[in-house]
């Protein structure tokens, strides 16, 4: 009998090595077919491991291999990697759906294909497309998997770049038609009144009670004008990258309590309860000017829209769903008919209650700033019920700390 050995050439090759001198012809095929097979896959071992990262978990998530590609793009070294778990290089950025999806396809041993972010040994983030393959035993369970891993950092960010402008050219529009509904409806009035009162001055046969009406006329309508062009600033303010962004830690508690103290000052006569909970989330960082301006404005609303017959009730909540900050407000208001509104809630100079005094741009400024801080917001409200109001912002443990 002769010997026969594999062994790892300095080429990364697997070498089958034999001395089959005498050898018998079966035992020849046999050791001929396996050196060709040993080869074959040595060679598709070979162009993986140029090609793609790979990194081997046993059914635990363990790592029990990666090769030097993996470790490139993670910045460990493999002796780092071995033997701790996969989720070592996760990110916090998925959703725990995100993640269920991925577990129950490989654990049922299907194969998952998705995009993941993950973080290196530095801090800094990548973007991978990933196929895991489950290797199933003799009763069908999947006793480790191999994930195959392209680095596609740089599509995604050239995604998220496009996207950032795809946005900014959306809200450029969205202003650009705010900008003409105030110029069209809310300055040309004024301007016309003011022509025709001026007309009236030209006049040299009116009388003294005439022309005091008129001067009055006059002055109502500059202050109309200064209360548009006002408005027109504020939103301006609002939308100016340069203007101060200054960032802190807010905490909603003490934030309601001195809006609070400025409210009650204000609607001495009216009898409301304001109820707050902030358990799930207290803190946060970004500009208070706006977190006080929203709180401000929508407590403020519903005070005035209330219904005469009963005390206002309005509260206040925090919560977190997934990276996501969620603060609502409710009350127990007039409320409105939603197929009213046609889509234009938020709209500038929008009122659903000509009763009551207004001008209509404080769900307007809610909005801006709300989307400015890179969230979003939503209504829900019935006439007689109340209205409840949805504010959903971007929230990561750094958005807390302050380190963004």
């Amino acid at each position: 009998m002769k010997n026969h050995k594999i062994k790892i050439s300095s080429n990364k090759h697997l070498e089958v090595a034999s001395n089959d001198t005498g050898m018998v012809p079966e035992k020849k095929h046999s050791f001929l077919t396996l050196k060709s097979i040993t080869k074959e896959l040595s060679d598709y071992k070979y162009a993986l491991d140029e090609s793609s990262e790979v990194v081997i978990t046993n059914a635990d998530f363990i790592i029990n291999y990666v090769n030097d590609q993996f470790c490139n793009t993670t910045k460990y070294a493999k002796d780092e990697l071995l033997g701790r778990n996969i989720k070592i290089i996760d990110s916090n950025y998925h959703s725990q759906n995100y993640f269920e999806e991925l577990y129950n396809n490989i654990t049922q041993g299907k194969i998952w294909k998705g995009e993941l972010r993950n973080k290196t040994r530095d801090g800094s983030f990548y973007w991978v497309d990933v196929t895991v393959v489950p290797f199933l035993n003799e009763e069908k369970k999947p006793w480790q998997y191999v994930s195959i891993r392209k680095d596609i950092t740089a599509r995604k960010e050239a995604e998220l770049y496009g996207k950032e402008i795809t946005d900014a050219l959306t809200i450029r529009n969205n202003d650009l038609e705010q900008f003409t509904y105030i110029l069209s409806h809310n300055l040309r009035a004024p301007i016309a009144s003011l022509l025709g009162l001026t007309n009236i001055l030209s006049d040299f046969e009116i009388d003294e009670k005439e022309k005091r009406d008129t001067i009055t006329g006059i002055s109502q309508t500059a202050h109309k004008l200064d209360e548009v062009i006002r408005d027109l600033n504020n939103v301006l303010k609002v939308k100016n990258k340069s203007a101060d962004r200054t960032k802190e830690i807010i905490r909603f508690s003490t934030l309601m309590a001195e809006i609070e103290i400025g409210i009650r000052q204000y609607f001495v006569n009216e009898q409301f309860l304001l109820t707050s909970d902030f358990t799930a989330v207290n803190e946060y960082y970004s500009i208070k000017s706006y977190f006080h301006s929203i709180f401000y404005n929508l407590t403020c609303s519903s005070i005035c829209f209330r219904k005469p017959s009963e005390t206002c009730v309005i509260e206040i909540k925090s919560a977190i769903r997934e990276h996501t900050l969620i603060l609502t407000f409710k009350d127990n208001g007039a409320g409105f008919d939603l197929t009213d509104a046609d889509d234009h809630v938020f709209d500038i100079y929008k009122r659903f209650h000509l009763n009551v005094d207004g001008i209509g741009i404080g769900l307007f400024m809610v909005k801006t700033q709300v989307e400015t801080l890179g969230g979003n917001i939503r209504l829900t409200s019935k006439k007689n019920v109340g209205t409840e109001i949805h504010i959903e912002l971007p929230y990561m443990m750094n958005t807390v700390t302050g380190n963004i």
